[in-house]
């Protein structure tokens, strides 16, 4: 439930403040839809990868059924743009990748601060006891409910 909640406000404010809604693309595709269900998927891959400085076995304890995290995450954008047309896929993978890296700066900046023994403390902290249980937490929610990602990716694509 954590994931969902810090996911839904990071993604919010990272696609406004790229200004991802309503790019002016137009395709058969509910691209925001699939950039939505992409960007989930790669900005726990960029929480993974950024706190594997503080945690090196991250990778091994956020594992499910896909492998690890980037495994995982390869399935899911195949998944995603599988059907698309060459530029449609690369417009959403770009888009999720820049909503998701603007997410997971917006998530790690909230811990700046000018001590910075403390910064990497309060950040190693977080990556330690937080982020692991959050990605387990996206893991388990695909893993166990796949038929759902797959209604949602299917729906989105048949969207007008």
């Amino acid at each position: 439930m954590r994931f969902r909640r810090m996911y839904s406000t990071l993604l919010s404010v990272s696609m406004i403040t790229i200004g991802l809604f309503g790019v002016g693309q137009a395709a058969a595709a509910d691209d925001d839809a699939l950039v939505r269900i992409l960007t989930k998927a790669f900005l726990a891959q960029n929480f993974a990868a950024y706190c594997a400085q503080f945690n090196p076995d991250i990778a091994n304890t956020t594992r499910g059924k896909e492998g690890n995290i980037s495994q995982l995450v390869q399935h899911i954008r195949s998944d995603v743009i599988e059907g698309l047309s060459k530029e449609n896929a690369e417009i959403v993978i770009r888009r999720s990748a820049d909503a998701a890296r603007a997410g997971a700066l917006l998530a790690i900046r909230r811990f700046y601060q000018s001590d910075l023994s403390l910064q990497r403390q309060e950040i190693a902290a977080w990556c330690t006891l937080s982020i692991p249980s959050d990605i387990v937490e996206y893991v388990q929610d695909h893993d166990g409910q796949h038929d759902q990602f797959d209604r949602a990716i299917a729906a989105a694509k048949k969207a007008p």
